[in-house]
This record gives structure tokens, C-alpha cells and sequence, in this order.
């Protein structure tokens, strides 16, 4: 089993937050990119549900995402290295 990532917490949180506001929440064990920029963004202008989005703030909310993602990622590999050199 996989340990959780700051990035899985943060995810969690925003589909809960998005259930609370009756949201369309993705019921898959994988949410697309897509589908995390658009939690993201509702979750942080919560007071406008029915708000559309310009492709600028699509942009950054992806950029967030994706940042997030890698900084997880990088997280994880050092995590592995370390528990490798320990074992060696």
C-alpha cells in the first residue's frame, strides 16, 4: 500500500470541500488533471458556484497543480533513496 502525499491530502480535502458545496465530484480512484483544476478553482471561489473560468486562471490553477505533483514526486524519490542507502 502507498503512503499518502501532501498532494493526495490536498486533493481529499477538495473533493470533500466540493461534496459540502454539492459540487459534481468525480466518483474514479484517478482524477484527471482536468478534473483537479476545476476542484481547485471552485474550491477557491467557493461563494461563486456557478462561475466560469477564464483559460488564464485554468492556467495557473494547472501550473499550482502541476507543481505541487512534481514537488510530491521529488519528495517521494528522495524518500526511496534514503531508505535504499539504508538498506545497502
Amino acid at each position: 500500500m502507498t503512503a499518502k502525499t501532501t498532494f493526495d491530502n490536498f486533493l481529499g480535502s477538495l473533493l470533500a470541500e466540493a461534496k459540502e458545496y454539492d459540487m459534481e465530484v468525480p466518483e474514479a480512484d484517478v482524477v484527471t488533471l482536468d478534473q483537479r483544476v476545476d476542484l481547485y478553482l471552485r474550491a477557491m471561489h467557493a461563494g461563486e458556484p456557478q462561475r466560469e473560468f477564464t483559460p488564464e486562471e485554468r492556467t495557473e490553477a494547472r501550473a499550482k497543480i502541476i507543481g505541487y505533483m512534481a514537488e510530491d514526486l521529488a519528495r517521494q524519490i528522495e524518500a526511496r533513496k534514503r531508505k535504499h542507502q539504508q538498506g545497502s
